[in-house]
């Protein structure tokens, strides 16, 4: 399942960071540590959602050939749901490498 964190949450934990903290260079490791694991998280979501979506390629030929028709379908229809979802995924994966990328 992907899940996103929001854009909210991810200021809060720099703002604990900065507090917590005390001075500039741990406020600085705690920001690239967090966006390490949000690049992490991100690279997992496009790893998982890519499994999903062979997984799903699988079903629906497993569907085709036993020839459950209306099955096969709906299964198309998740298919697209996955692909836009890895679309999105791929997007936050890019972003957050550029976000690692720049500092």
């Amino acid at each position: 399942m992907l899940v996103v964190r929001p854009r909210e949450d991810r200021d809060l934990l720099k703002l604990i960071c900065i507090i917590s903290a005390g001075h500039n260079g741990s406020v600085r490791k705690m920001q690239n540590e967090s966006e390490n694991v949000e690049l992490t998280e991100a690279e997992d979501d496009v790893r998982q959602l890519e499994q999903h979506i062979a997984d799903q390629q699988i079903r629906i030929k497993v569907l085709q050939a036993a020839g459950h028709i209306d099955d096969e379908m709906k299964a198309r229809e998740g298919l697209f749901l996955l692909s836009d979802a890895l679309e999105i995924a791929r997007r936050r994966l890019q972003a957050e490498r550029e976000i690692c990328g720049t500092r």
